[in-house]
């Protein structure tokens, strides 16, 4: 599966007043075929999309709209939220990616 990495957000005090992190990726698949994890879940299904934002409960959450918007933007190729940048770590051998909007970056640098 690939993804990419659209947004995240952070509440303080949420849920058993703890702080509550959500990250949200565009995942591709590599293949449509499900293999479902009878211990793990119940049903498993690809959804498309819009029939996935006309569910009533979209429009109660402010979150969820948001959400929504920027996948539709991403699509259209007008969004370009984070990019996985490979670093290279001094402590271990494996690969590291650094998650970060490159644009901002590249626009920053030329001030």
């Amino acid at each position: 599966m690939l993804f990419e990495y659209l947004l995240n957000r952070q509440s303080h005090m949420s849920f058993f007043e703890k702080s509550d992190l959500l990250f949200v990726c565009l995942l591709r698949p590599l293949s449509f075929s499900i293999q479902i994890q009878e211990v793990e879940i119940e049903v498993a299904n690809w959804m498309p999309f819009d029939e996935y934002a006309a569910q009533t409960f979209m429009e109660m959450f402010e979150l969820l709209k948001y959400t929504n918007d920027i996948y539709l933007a991403k699509i259209d190729g007008q969004y370009f939220g984070f990019t996985p940048v490979s670093i290279t770590s001094n402590f271990f051998e494996n690969k590291n990616y650094l998650y970060l909007n490159v644009g901002g970056l590249k626009m920053c640098k030329s001030l």
